[in-house]
């Protein structure tokens, strides 16, 4: 029997209720790793505007949303997105995600070529905020 699931994208957050930035730095030697709750290849969950546009160059869209701001860079199915969270001084990144497949985890989990399964036997102790 063949289970089907629907494909995982993968999304980077850490962050406490008000959105304050709880993960360390970390650095990504490969510039497709993501690094769960740290990073998406050079970017890194609490980087400013200025430090994203500087790794990922200028989105190609920009959204305003009540206390966040999202950028986007492309399009499906291989668009990568940053969330910053508004606050005084430059914006910080709080969610980080990613549709292109180039991108991987050290255990290999991949935007739409893992599962929900692939996921959870790699990090056990994923969860998904709700």
């Amino acid at each position: 029997m063949v289970t089907v699931e629907p494909p995982l994208l993968l999304d980077v957050t850490v962050t406490d209720e008000d959105g304050t930035f709880l993960a360390g730095s970390a650095t990504a030697a490969d510039k497709f790793l993501i690094v769960p709750g740290v990073s998406v290849g050079s970017v890194k969950v609490g980087d400013t505007q200025i430090q994203v546009a500087r790794k990922w160059g200028s989105p190609s869209r920009k959204t305003p949303m009540g206390k966040t701001i999202t950028w986007i860079w492309g399009a499906s199915p291989i668009a990568r997105t940053v969330i910053f969270r508004k606050k005084k001084g430059s914006p910080t990144a709080i969610a980080i995600s990613t549709m292109n497949t180039a991108f991987h985890t050290k255990a290999g989990i991949a935007p739409f070529s893992s599962t929900v399964n692939d996921l959870t036997a790699a990090y056990p102790s994923a969860s998904c905020p709700t």
